[in-house]
């Protein structure tokens, strides 16, 4: 007989999800950034909406209950009943077509869907029975959540967010809101501390993204190799993310969904490729998901926004096409909460980051043995490595870091693309490469041991790009792909031909 307890989580984790996705496509809805053939991530963005919403109530002095919660988007339901109604059927019947049309899958196709499926029940079931040990999660985004929850606001120079150095407690009060948010805003519709609903943030955010990164590849490689490189999301969690999603180790840590936060960036620059104006404006919200996730979207957003004034220019001096009202209204909207935050911390004048550093032109000398440090631990490569012992490792793969596949993949990506003369994938790829160069660069003038730095933190931060590779290969192999090969898988499976992005 199945435990009360799971059976409770499921319940839990479902009408979590539920309440999520129907928020988010009322968002959308309203604001009308419908993108033909992609599916949006509508969970995501419903439970990050949720997190905002609690944050507005801080300001507002609102309390924090699922009844004030939950009630304005009854409200929004009453306004857009109808549309919202007819939408949501509409999601239905084509999830239930989809599943339909698994019956006519080749076997390979319906093995991968089949075993990506067991992987989400599996990761759903680890959430359930894994609490948050890690540090970081005990000390700091969980610790987080239960004081924003607690008081109802979020100060980030809170006293209960002093950090204790003699217990090596450090709170990093200038971090972004936006994931203990999220965690704090599972206690709100739970009604009190609920770690087994909040450890399924992840779950929730790989669950959204899925028909999203589907939907895109698909009309880049068709479906059959578009189903490959979603297993290849799905499963990437046994050898790279098993801590976030399998053995707890890294639950109620943020990283895994500013991965997700980054890949969705990724996908709408490269939806928005074809002169859509709202896969512009939903890039710009995702790049905003990940810059109050972690400090590192900051970057991310920069770049994402300089790419898109470039581009809107390159339209205008073209086409003289300008972007509409709307969608800069609804951009500079969903960049507000970024300034706010900054001016927040900033302004309080009781908070000092502790990863700046104040001189930085002190490291220039230690530069390349430093620049040689980071490459050698993020590849795995101990300093008294032999080349007999390199040649051994590369020809049985053994002791390698999990993310060895990435040095592999990134410059075959490069060399694809160079081929086609950047003409496919050029923007995600340098998006990519200069949130990737943004790293390198924080890693060579850290204030604190580079060591101590990498040991602790270079796994997680690799992780936050490892999705957008698997996007990115699927880009750069696209024009390589005739037009007919790419129809006729998708008319294998009874998809709606689409031309390449």
């Amino acid at each position: 007989m199945p435990d009360a307890g799971i059976l409770l989580a499921t319940f839990d984790l479902l009408a979590y999800l539920v309440i999520c996705h129907v928020i988010g496509t009322a968002i959308l809805l309203a604001v009308r950034l419908n993108i033909r053939g992609l599916v949006p991530p509508s969970a995501l963005i419903g439970c990050a909406a949720l997190a905002i919403q609690l944050w507005t109530f801080g300001f507002a002095h609102v309390p924090w209950n699922v009844f004030t919660l939950l009630l304005p988007w009854v409200a929004v339901w009453v306004v857009l009943r109808r549309p919202l109604r007819q939408t949501l059927q509409m999601q239905i019947k084509s999830a239930l077509a989809a599943l339909a049309r698994l019956r006519g899958v080749e076997p390979l196709s319906g093995a991968l869907i089949a075993i990506a499926a067991l992987l989400i029940v599996v990761y759903g079931l680890n959430a359930f029975l894994h609490p948050a040990g890690g540090w970081d999660a005990v000390a700091f985004w969980y610790f987080k959540a239960r004081v924003f929850f607690v008081e109802q606001h979020v100060d980030p120079a809170s006293p209960a967010f002093v950090s204790i150095p003699r217990l090596l407690v450090v709170r990093n009060q200038e971090y972004p809101p936006l994931y203990p948010l999220m965690l704090a805003s599972t206690f709100v519709v739970s009604g009190r501390v609920n770690e087994v609903l909040s450890n399924s943030i992840n779950l929730l955010a790989l669950i959204a993204v899925v028909p999203t990164m589907y939907s895109q590849v698909r009309r880049l490689v068709g479906s059959r190799l578009g189903i490959v490189f979603v297993f290849l999301l799905v499963a990437m969690a046994i050898p790279v993310a098993s801590r976030f999603l399998i053995d707890g180790g890294y639950f109620g840590h943020a990283d895994y969904v500013e991965a997700i936060w980054i890949l969705l960036t990724l996908i709408y620059l490269q939806a928005g490729e074809s002169g859509d104006g709202a896969a512009d404006v939903m890039a710009v919200a995702c790049a905003v998901g990940a810059a109050l996730t972690k400090d590192e979207g900051t970057p991310l957003l920069f770049v994402t926004l300089g790419v898109l004034i470039v581009r809107q220019a390159w339209r205008w001096r073209r086409w003289q096409e300008r972007p509409t009202p709307r969608n800069l209204a609804i951009a500079a909207v969903c960049v507000l909460p970024v300034v706010i935050w900054y001016l927040t911390w900033s302004l309080s004048g009781k908070i000092t980051p502790l990863m700046l550093n104040h001189h930085p032109l002190s490291l220039l000398p230690q530069l390349p043995s430093r620049a040689a440090t980071i490459a050698r631990y993020v590849a795995g490569i101990p300093y008294n490595q032999t080349l007999s012992a390199l040649a051994t490792r590369v020809a049985t793969g053994i002791g390698w870091n999990t993310y060895v596949w990435m040095a592999f993949a990134l410059p075959m990506s490069l060399l694809l693309l160079a081929f086609n003369r950047f003409r496919t994938g050029a923007v995600v790829s340098v998006v990519f490469g200069l949130q990737l160069l943004a790293y390198f660069v924080v890693y060579l003038f850290t204030p604190i041991d580079l060591t101590e730095h990498l040991s602790e933190s270079a796994d997680r931060v690799i992780l936050q790009l490892a999705p957008s590779v698997i996007l990115l290969l699927a880009v750069t192999i696209s024009p390589y792909l005739s037009t007919t090969w790419r129809e006729a898988a998708g008319m294998r499976y009874g998809d709606e031909r689409e031309p390449a992005a």
